[in-house]
């Protein structure tokens, strides 16, 4: 997952962090609680921006801003998760940007019926996901963005009732044989999404 010289870890293995935290283990549980409140608080007051690199760097930020020093920060090492392999370092912002353009082209997603919706959001969660701009936390930061994304365009996502293996399991093989393979977990949290704000009607 890194390369042998990392300047994001620490002693004990575990990555640099404001909690002093030196255990992997103890690490990654501080770490999901601290997410999954700034998450909730994301849902409630989203962050403004443009959906393009910047926001997605500030979405970073705000999810992680109580444990890493370096939250929406551009990672200056490789990654990869095998079989999967992310872009280079000196490559992100090129690739991030020529993505966001993109998807700026094609409004941001709006105006589209169901089936081309779960199409493209697929498409444009799994190039995201292939930039792997973080050290830590894509996923996560993903999920922010796209649901916050989602709403603009009229076709809520919640990926909360997502399984955390199947969201891993789906991206991996979106990763190295295409976006369709992730399109059934847009298409569930499509269906979650469209729950909630049916629940919100409702009231």
């Amino acid at each position: 997952m890194r390369e042998s010289s990392d300047p994001y870890m620490g002693p004990g293995g575990a990555l640099i962090n404001r909690l002093g935290i030196t255990d992997p283990d103890k690490l990654k549980v501080a770490e999901q609680d601290a997410a999954h409140f700034r998450m909730a608080m994301l849902r409630e007051s989203p962050i403004k921006g443009n959906y393009d690199l910047k926001h997605l760097q500030e979405t970073h930020r705000y999810i992680f801003q109580d444990v890493y020093p370096w939250a929406g920060e551009i990672r200056t090492v490789g990654m990869s998760k095998p079989p999967s392999e992310f872009a280079r370092p000196e490559y992100i912002e090129t690739e991030a940007n020529k993505l966001f353009k993109q998807l700026a082209a094609e409004k941001h997603l709006k105006g589209l019926h169901s089936e081309q919706f779960v199409d493209r959001a697929a498409f444009f969660f799994v190039e995201v996901n292939a930039v792997h701009a973080f050290r830590e936390g894509n996923g996560r930061c993903q999920q922010a963005f796209f649901e916050q994304l989602s709403r603009d365009a009229g076709r809520p996502l919640d990926f909360s009732k997502v399984q955390r293996d199947t969201m891993i399991l789906g991206a991996t093989l979106a990763h190295n044989k295409g976006h369709e393979f992730f399109k059934p977990i847009i298409e569930s949290a499509l269906r979650e999404g469209n729950r909630q704000r049916d629940a919100g009607f409702s009231r």
